[in-house]
């Protein structure tokens, strides 16, 4: 892109500036081009139907009816089954995960004071979450002893929670799957 040349300019000029090659920087007054605001991505009606066939089928779905619901994907990496009462019909967001580098995951306060936040589940999503905790409670029983029951709501059949980017790469494979446009996870919850 335009801002990267201009920065990779600055630098061999800086450079050259050090080595005395040059007299003075002449492109340290240069400015950057403004961003271009993109239209946020998110999906039509339709599309999400796609998408919610889709992961009625896939062993993870209930985490993209969360994200589809308004979730995002820090949210949905850190939250736990103790943040979702069933029969009270709410999700608490208490906590986020989020990516710092390959394969390190960080576990945080939620992004903003607003962002902790208890949100009412509709039938349909507590179902969808009642049929995913009845699975991990069969899995977990399936593995006996030796199992890790992390406590995460975004686990793998051996009870290890997602890393946020393992989850991207999984949300990237549903939107093939249900032939839809890809958007990021993160934006996926725009389209509620």
């Amino acid at each position: 892109s335009l801002n990267k040349a201009v920065d990779g300019w600055r630098g061999m000029l800086d450079y050259g500036g050090e080595r005395r090659e040059l007299a003075h920087n002449v492109g340290a007054a240069s400015k950057k081009a403004p961003k271009a605001h993109s239209e946020m991505a998110t999906y039509t009606p339709d599309e999400i139907r796609r998408v919610l066939r889709t992961a009625d089928d896939d062993r993870i779905g209930h985490l993209w009816y969360l994200a589809l619901s308004g979730l995002r994907r820090a949210e949905i990496a850190g939250l736990r089954w103790s943040d979702i009462d069933l029969d009270a019909r709410t999700l608490s967001i208490a906590r986020n995960r989020v990516q710092a580098g390959a394969g390190n995951v960080v576990e945080n306060d939620p992004k903003t004071r607003s962002s902790r936040r208890t949100l009412p589940l509709d039938d349909g999503l507590a179902a969808v979450l009642r049929r995913a905790s009845a699975r991990y409670a069969q899995e977990r029983l399936a593995l006996g002893a030796g199992h890790c029951d992390s406590g995460y709501v975004a686990v793998n059949t051996t009870g290890e929670p997602y890393t946020p980017d393992a989850l991207t790469r999984k949300w990237g494979s549903i939107c093939k799957a249900a032939k839809v446009p890809p958007i990021r996870l993160h934006d996926a919850r725009h389209s509620c």
